[in-house]
């Protein structure tokens, strides 16, 4: 797979899936996720969010649609 990156995020969704279609009939489906991490500041380590907007489409799209909830 030349010129390809592949990432996966394990976290918690911020809201239910938002589900829409296209034009031509491909499902979509939008939501947001916050994958946690740990910092330390001073002595003590925090725990950290980071938020990431996701856009999903055909049978991914069915599939977060039908299963996430948050």
């Amino acid at each position: 797979m030349n010129g390809l990156n592949r990432v996966y995020l394990i976290g918690h969704l911020g809201a239910d899936p938002e589900s829409r279609s296209t034009s031509s009939g491909t499902n979509v489906a939008r939501l947001s996720l916050a994958t946690p991490r740990r910092v330390k500041r001073g002595d003590q380590w925090v725990e950290e969010s980071d938020w990431h907007r996701l856009t999903a489409f055909g049978r991914t799209a069915d599939f977060l649609v039908q299963y996430g909830r948050k």
